[in-house]
């Protein structure tokens, strides 16, 4: 029971953390370029993950296991690098942490639709209601109330975005079978952050000045979102005894992610750290309906793989 209690409270650890990191993304982003941004924060996820490899998996992997792992953290690092970037441009454009959070938590949504389409792996009714959900939720969320839908640059970026996690997670589970999986993690991190320094450093030298303002949002997305996040989430699947529970409790980082902007700007801050919190009423029902779609993609009737890869993004980032 002890161990059940222990699970929970590190899924939900690392929703929170994957969920709050939307407002230091916000914060980033005004700061600094985007590539800039992804590469400082994927590059310190990877040197907090180095350790973690040194003290869990010290042995040599075989050289079949070993070329896998490598081979899989270039697949997925590159997905990586495609969805975080359309991820951390869409939020910066959007300006609003919860926003941002439930549109990118569709993925959930459209990881066992993209298996069917893909791989032609059969996908519960639930799977295609929670779909159906989430395009009426998705709907209200961009719904002003007077001129009709307010769809924007941001929006149909982080839609894109969802679209390439939900593809991450798919490369994700056609290796992670047999992978060094914090090796695995590690490697995908430190591609996608130098693919992100290249994309950067064609724009120019790094903006410095932006770079020291912008640290505090860069070290908690990488030490804590990216780094600490994905290795609480390693142990708390392993502790956890029903992986649906699990892909359930991490699916509550879009909730954190609404309740971090409200909560950051209660805080004493000045008024220039605030960020967009607001939502009106179509919005509020709109997240809810989104929430209730991704729970429904969460649950059983689905094959064991496709329950096994939904659940851990962050094999993902954050």
């Amino acid at each position: 029971m002890k161990k059940h209690y222990l699970a929970s409270a590190l899924l939900l650890g690392t929703a929170c953390f994957w969920g709050v990191s939307f407002v230091a993304q916000v914060l980033g982003a005004r700061y600094m370029d985007t590539a800039t941004f992804n590469a400082a924060r994927f590059l310190v996820g990877a040197a907090v993950l180095v350790p973690v490899c040194l003290l869990f998996e010290r042995e040599r992997p075989d050289r079949r296991r070993a070329r896998r792992t490598a081979l899989g953290a270039l697949c997925a690092g590159v997905m990586l690098f495609l969805a975080s970037f359309l991820q951390q441009y869409g939020t910066g454009l959007s300006a609003n942490p919860g926003k941002a959070g439930f549109i990118t938590g569709l993925y959930t949504v459209l990881t066992p639709v993209l298996y069917f389409v893909f791989f032609r792996q059969r996908t519960g009714l639930q799977n295609w209601l929670g779909a159906a959900l989430a395009a009426v939720g998705l709907y209200l969320l961009c719904f002003d109330g007077t001129a009709g839908l307010a769809v924007g640059t941001a929006e149909l970026v982080l839609l894109a975005g969802a679209v390439f996690w939900a593809g991450h997670i798919l490369v994700i589970g056609r290796f992670v079978a047999d992978v060094s999986p914090f090796r695995f993690a590690c490697g995908q991190f430190l591609l996608c952050g130098l693919l992100n320094l290249a994309l950067s450093l064609l724009n120019g030298p790094p903006d410095w000045q932006g770079i020291r303002q912008g640290l505090g949002p860069i070290l908690f997305c990488g030490l804590l979102s990216t780094g600490v996040g994905f290795t609480v989430q390693v142990v708390g699947q392993k502790l956890a005894a029903d992986p649906t529970r699990a892909a359930i409790l991490l699916s509550t980082e879009s909730l954190f992610s609404a309740l971090g902007g409200a909560i950051w700007n209660r805080l004493p801050i000045p008024p220039a750290w605030r960020v967009d919190a607001s939502m009106n009423i179509y919005g509020a029902v709109g997240c809810a309906v989104i929430f209730v779609a991704i729970v429904l993609a969460q649950l059983p009737a689905r094959s064991a793989r496709t329950a096994h890869s939904t659940s851990g993004r962050h094999g993902r980032t954050g």
